[in-house]
């Protein structure tokens, strides 16, 4: 099956399978946990709107997922949730989705991460990308920024260890960012050399609903799908995204300000 949940041991069996190997993987570099990440890697997480992962999520390509299991975060509940188009991609509370005729690796957090365990995702994350030798890790991320212009752009870039994918402006050095795992996370890049760029757009805290103008998270996942669409061949089924409704959990906090885009 194309978008099914593959156990560790069932993933080494579709690997001897005729038309798993006809699929166009370059070098696959499993980790012990039988884990492995394609050469470009697309990232999204539940930060203050989950336009990423909302945007990911919808994705037309055909894909095989896993769990990214870690048990350090205990039980974790799902953030967002389709309030009325099917899916046939599973829902789980951290995935990797390989699109199975393209040479990318998407992964989606769809819970919510205490600050005190960002570190544990973030970590496992970035060395999974390291230990599977990926040229590139995308991350898509909405922050509600403070910054002084008459008006915000719709996107934007900051590259860690390699080049700009875009024309758009970087955020300015002295960018406050709250938002734990994102801070952790650049760390990690920056000391682990991971080629890193992070795309985000403008929004505020979500509503409890389906995406949205009013805090912005509609306009992030089109400028997600935009940017994604003019870099790759990749599409993506918008009924989909539009209809996964976020769903505010208690455990939600935003901590850790740094002054990180230097």
């Amino acid at each position: 099956m194309d978008s099914s949940i593959l156990s560790r041991r069932a993933f080494y069996r579709s690997l001897r399978n005729d038309d798993f190997t006809k699929t166009k993987f370059s070098q696959i570099v499993p980790d012990r946990e039988g884990l492995y990440l394609k050469k470009k890697v697309f990232l999204g997480y539940t930060d203050i709107s989950a336009a990423g992962s909302r945007a990911l999520l919808g994705i037309s390509a055909k894909t095989i997922s896993c769990d990214l299991d870690i048990p350090e975060l205990g039980t974790s509940e799902l953030i967002c949730r389709p309030s009325t188009a099917a899916m046939d991609i599973p829902l789980l509370p951290i995935q990797i989705m390989h699109c199975k005729y393209e040479e990318f690796s998407l992964i989606v957090i769809n819970t919510s991460l205490p600050p005190s365990k960002c570190h544990l995702v973030a970590d496992k994350i970035v060395n999974l990308c390291s230990e599977s030798e990926i040229e590139r890790l995308v991350v898509l991320t909405t922050l509600k920024l403070r910054i002084p212009e008459k008006k915000l752009a719709p996107l934007y870039e900051n590259s860690f260890n390699t080049r700009s994918l875009t024309t758009s402006p970087s955020l300015p050095d002295d960018t406050k960012v709250h938002d734990s795992f994102l801070n952790v996370l650049i760390q990690m890049v920056q000391l682990q050399g991971i080629p890193c760029n992070i795309m985000t757009a403008p929004g505020h805290s979500a509503f409890n609903s389906v995406p949205s103008t009013d805090d912005n998270s509609l306009q992030a996942i089109q400028e997600f799908h935009q940017f994604i669409g003019g870099w790759t061949r990749l599409k993506f089924d918008e009924e989909v995204c539009l209809s996964l409704e976020f769903g505010r959990s208690k455990k939600i906090r935003r901590a850790g300000t740094l002054f990180m885009f230097s």
